[in-house]
């Protein structure tokens, strides 16, 4: 059976005089594509929106003899119809780990490849701009905590960009208004055993938060969920705290992911 992709749009829709009373509803879920041949499962999805409302959806489809390439389909009606790019492929391992768009309408894509079962992964950061059509690759480094680890993009109102990913340890890398050769990295303080796979980042102008789940044992596993804090833009981080101080083990015997 074919996986497919699917994309959920919101509508507002306001009731009565008071302007703060509103019901929102979801309209029924729209397929973007399931056009690639021999095509076997669709993942990897990330889904990004510009200032002014465009929408790009980009993932994997792998193909039934194994090939993978990354789709990128771009939406200029609200997700209604779609326009097909196919961006990298074929290869051994492609994935999209995030994509979003900057303040002045470029797109950003952090992916993943590799060149086959015993190769090393590398994460990719490339830029379009002009709207997903062509792609150049800024950034390309070993990709560490590969194929499972799950890093992370952001780009921030001044347009710096961020990754959040495994250097071998936790590390949030800014690029300073998307600059390359304006590279800062920060490693994630932690003292845990280890760090999960599906870490979050949300930036601001100056602040930069990370979420991650670290586990530890001690009679057992557990696994809570921190929160680093930088208040100037990713260099340091003031603070890390656990935001749930509740102890319950891990039954199954490994970090929850």
């Amino acid at each position: 059976m074919t996986n497919r992709i699917l994309i959920w749009l919101a509508v507002s829709l306001a009731f009565g005089a008071s302007p703060v009373v509103s019901q929102y509803v979801w309209t029924p879920p729209v397929v973007i594509d399931t056009s690639t041949g021999n095509l076997y499962w669709q993942s990897a999805v990330a889904l990004a929106v510009s200032d002014s409302g465009e929408l790009c959806a980009t993932w994997s489809d792998v193909l039934n003899t194994g090939e993978v390439y990354i789709i990128l389909e771009r939406s200029t009606d609200e997700g209604n119809t779609w326009i097909r790019n196919v961006l990298y492929g074929p290869a051994y391992a492609l994935s999209v780990r995030d994509v979003k768009y900057d303040h002045v309408g470029n797109l950003w894509l952090l992916w993943s490849t590799s060149a086959g079962e015993f190769a090393p992964f590398y994460l990719n950061l490339s830029k379009s701009t002009d709207n997903g059509q062509t792609f150049a690759t800024t950034f390309t480094a070993l990709e560490y905590g590969a194929p499972f680890f799950e890093s992370k993009l952001a780009v921030d109102e001044l347009n710096s960009v961020y990754i959040l990913w495994d250097d071998q340890v936790l590390t949030l890398t800014r690029f300073r208004h998307g600059e390359v050769d304006q590279r800062f990295d920060t490693a994630i303080p932690n003292d845990t055993m280890d760090v999960s796979v599906n870490p979050s980042l949300v930036v601001d102008k100056n602040y930069a938060y990370c979420l991650w789940e670290g586990s530890y044992s001690n009679n057992g596993l557990y696994a809570f969920v921190f929160c680093s804090v930088s208040d100037d833009t990713g260099r340091t981080f003031a603070f890390t705290s656990r935001i749930d101080t509740v102890d319950i083990p891990l039954p199954w015997g490994g970090a929850s992911h």
